[in-house]
């Protein structure tokens, strides 16, 4: 049994890597880890499942600032080949699943996200080109990030006086609500 840990919200995911099934949670304030989903047979003959934990699909995330790390949201893209977070606040990262810890991509965010919301203000697209960011309560705004061109837009309503919960419609780059 593993605790789920403080302070990410919406950092768990169901993924299919390859043909096998995977639960990934956040355990601790700066780790993700990932259980493989394993049908043990029964007398039945119906099965039941079995989370086993993968100690080489573990993510720890040292932040080079001189605070404690943290990661404040996670999301995967469609083909799970790649990780993105939100980390310390203030920095997007793109990491291979297939290599938790190593960092292939590192974008500055032009304003601090607010975690600690009750609702998942982090998402990315299916093809992992983009992200957005909702800038929370009482922000009428939200950044959308090009992850390969490593830009950020900011697009900020005239009529919402809260953005929460961003969503790329049907998974694809076209829109986002």
């Amino acid at each position: 049994q593993t605790a789920a840990g403080p302070p990410g919200y919406h950092t768990h995911s169901w993924l299919n890597i390859g043909a096998q099934k995977y639960f990934a949670v956040q355990t601790e304030q700066n780790c993700i880890q990932m259980f493989r989903v394993v049908t043990e047979p029964t007398a039945s003959g119906s099965g039941t499942y079995k989370f086993v934990e993968d100690v080489n699909r573990q993510l720890l995330y040292r932040s080079n600032k001189h605070e404690e790390a943290v990661i404040n949201y996670c999301d995967f893209d469609e083909d799970c080949k790649h990780i993105y977070l939100v980390v310390d606040n203030c920095a997007l990262e793109k990491r291979p699943v297939d290599n938790l810890n190593t960092v292939v991509c590192r974008i500055a965010l032009d304003e601090a996200v607010v975690s600690g919301l009750l609702c998942r203000n982090f998402r990315t697209s299916a093809d992992g080109r983009f992200c957005a960011l909702s800038g929370g309560e009482s922000r009428n705004y939200l950044y959308v990030v090009d992850i390969d061109n490593q830009s950020q837009f900011k697009l900020t309503s005239g009529v919402l006086s809260d953005t929460l919960a961003p969503c790329f419609i049907n998974g694809e780059n076209d829109f986002v609500a």
